[in-house]
Protein backbone atom coordinates (compact mmCIF):
# COMPACT_ATOMS: atom_id res chain seq x y z
CA UNK A 1 0.00 0.00 0.00
CA UNK A 2 1.27 3.46 -0.97
CA UNK A 3 -0.43 6.63 1.12
CA UNK A 4 0.57 9.41 -1.68
CA UNK A 5 2.88 9.28 -5.28
CA UNK A 6 3.61 10.78 -8.40
CA UNK A 7 5.17 9.51 -11.06
CA UNK A 8 6.82 11.47 -14.02
CA UNK A 9 7.66 11.06 -17.53
CA UNK A 10 10.08 13.52 -19.53
CA UNK A 11 12.86 15.28 -19.68
CA UNK A 12 14.36 18.77 -20.52
CA UNK A 13 14.70 17.50 -24.10
CA UNK A 14 10.86 18.25 -23.84
CA UNK A 15 8.82 21.15 -23.19
CA UNK A 16 5.96 18.87 -20.99
CA UNK A 17 6.21 16.60 -18.27
CA UNK A 18 3.58 13.75 -18.03
CA UNK A 19 2.94 13.71 -14.50
CA UNK A 20 0.71 11.44 -12.82
CA UNK A 21 -0.19 12.12 -9.04
CA UNK A 22 -2.43 9.71 -6.87
CA UNK A 23 -3.66 9.65 -3.28
CA UNK A 24 -4.04 5.92 -2.38
CA UNK A 25 -2.36 2.86 -3.88
CA UNK A 26 -2.74 -0.22 -3.24
CA UNK A 27 -0.91 -2.19 -6.06
CA UNK A 28 0.33 -6.25 -6.16
CA UNK A 29 3.49 -7.26 -8.28
CA UNK A 30 4.07 -10.63 -9.60
CA UNK A 31 5.88 -12.49 -12.50
CA UNK A 32 4.51 -15.17 -14.68
CA UNK A 33 6.17 -17.16 -17.29
CA UNK A 34 6.76 -14.68 -20.88
CA UNK A 35 4.75 -14.58 -23.49
CA UNK A 36 7.68 -15.38 -25.79
CA UNK A 37 9.96 -17.63 -25.75
CA UNK A 38 12.88 -15.61 -26.17
CA UNK A 39 11.82 -13.46 -23.14
CA UNK A 40 13.10 -14.52 -19.22
CA UNK A 41 9.38 -13.45 -17.69
CA UNK A 42 6.43 -11.26 -17.57
CA UNK A 43 6.33 -8.52 -14.83
CA UNK A 44 2.27 -7.77 -13.57
CA UNK A 45 0.68 -5.14 -11.76
CA UNK A 46 -2.70 -4.84 -10.56
CA UNK A 47 -4.51 -2.92 -8.15
CA UNK A 48 -6.88 0.12 -7.62
CA UNK A 49 -5.66 3.97 -7.34
CA UNK A 50 -7.79 6.48 -5.59
CA UNK A 51 -7.75 10.03 -6.16
CA UNK A 52 -5.91 9.93 -9.52
CA UNK A 53 -4.45 13.14 -11.85
CA UNK A 54 -2.81 12.67 -14.71
CA UNK A 55 -1.47 16.57 -16.01
CA UNK A 56 0.76 17.96 -18.31
CA UNK A 57 3.19 20.46 -16.58
CA UNK A 58 5.89 22.54 -18.19
CA UNK A 59 9.50 21.16 -17.80
CA UNK A 60 11.45 23.60 -15.44
CA UNK A 61 14.96 23.34 -17.88
CA UNK A 62 13.53 23.01 -21.01
CA UNK A 63 15.49 25.64 -23.16
CA UNK A 64 14.02 24.30 -27.14
CA UNK A 65 11.91 26.65 -29.29
CA UNK A 66 8.17 26.64 -27.92
CA UNK A 67 6.42 25.91 -31.25
CA UNK A 68 3.16 25.72 -30.61
CA UNK A 69 1.18 27.76 -28.16
CA UNK A 70 1.53 25.72 -24.35
CA UNK A 71 -1.83 24.35 -22.98
CA UNK A 72 -3.65 27.00 -20.40
CA UNK A 73 -2.48 25.77 -16.94
CA UNK A 74 -4.54 25.57 -13.96
CA UNK A 75 -2.90 25.60 -10.74
CA UNK A 76 0.16 23.28 -11.24
CA UNK A 77 -0.42 22.40 -14.60
CA UNK A 78 -2.62 20.74 -17.61
CA UNK A 79 -4.99 18.30 -15.94
CA UNK A 80 -5.54 15.47 -19.25
CA UNK A 81 -7.35 13.28 -16.92
CA UNK A 82 -9.03 13.27 -13.22
CA UNK A 83 -11.00 10.26 -11.63
CA UNK A 84 -11.43 9.24 -8.04
CA UNK A 85 -11.24 5.53 -8.30
CA UNK A 86 -8.82 3.92 -11.08
CA UNK A 87 -8.33 0.01 -11.74
CA UNK A 88 -4.82 -1.11 -13.08
CA UNK A 89 -3.24 -3.80 -15.05
CA UNK A 90 -0.08 -3.59 -16.13
CA UNK A 91 2.26 -6.13 -17.74
CA UNK A 92 5.40 -5.92 -19.39
CA UNK A 93 7.96 -9.12 -20.90
CA UNK A 94 11.50 -8.88 -19.52
CA UNK A 95 13.28 -8.73 -22.69
CA UNK A 96 16.07 -11.90 -22.80
CA UNK A 97 18.90 -12.61 -25.17
CA UNK A 98 18.11 -13.45 -29.06
CA UNK A 99 20.01 -15.99 -30.44
CA UNK A 100 21.76 -15.03 -33.26
CA UNK A 101 20.91 -16.28 -36.78
CA UNK A 102 23.53 -18.14 -39.35
CA UNK A 103 23.13 -19.29 -42.51
CA UNK A 104 22.79 -22.66 -41.45
CA UNK A 105 20.05 -22.34 -39.12
CA UNK A 106 18.11 -19.95 -42.30
CA UNK A 107 18.38 -22.46 -44.71
CA UNK A 108 18.11 -25.22 -41.86
CA UNK A 109 14.47 -24.14 -40.67
CA UNK A 110 11.46 -23.90 -42.13
CA UNK A 111 9.95 -20.56 -41.99
CA UNK A 112 6.97 -21.12 -41.24
CA UNK A 113 4.10 -18.35 -40.18
CA UNK A 114 3.27 -20.93 -37.07
CA UNK A 115 6.52 -20.56 -35.91
CA UNK A 116 6.68 -16.45 -36.30
CA UNK A 117 3.14 -16.55 -34.63
CA UNK A 118 4.15 -17.96 -31.51
CA UNK A 119 5.95 -14.91 -30.21
CA UNK A 120 3.38 -12.66 -30.69
CA UNK A 121 1.90 -11.06 -27.34
CA UNK A 122 -1.44 -11.83 -25.94
CA UNK A 123 -4.46 -9.87 -27.32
Amino acid sequence: NVSTGRLAFGNHYQPQTLCINFDDAFLTYTTKPPSSHLDQFMHIVKGKLENVRVMLVPSPRYVGLQNDEPPRLMGEGFVVMQSNDVDIYYYMDEPGLVPEETEENIEGEMSSEDCKLQDLPPC
